[in-house]
């Protein structure tokens, strides 16, 4: 599933790895997109210090990979 985010959540020096990631699982700011329609459309103008999408993989059934795990643990 792809999903842009409704507000680009901002790379700062203010926050820690463990901040923008916190800011990137906050669903509130998600809206789902097309990979085939929409994602042209994330912005007129991006920037390096700015996070425009987020990409969650299908749910693992058995055998989940410990990086994701971590992530979800943050939630």
């Amino acid at each position: 599933m792809f999903y842009k985010f409704k507000n680009p959540v901002i790379m700062s020096d203010d926050l820690d790895d463990t901040g923008i990631v916190q800011q990137c699982l906050d669903e509130h700011n998600w809206t789902e997109v097309s990979p085939n329609k929409s994602l042209k459309a994330l912005g007129s103008e991006l920037r390096s210090d700015h996070v425009y999408l987020v990409i969650k993989p299908p749910q693992l059934e058995d055998d989940t990979d410990p990086a994701i795990e971590n992530i979800q643990s943050l939630r």
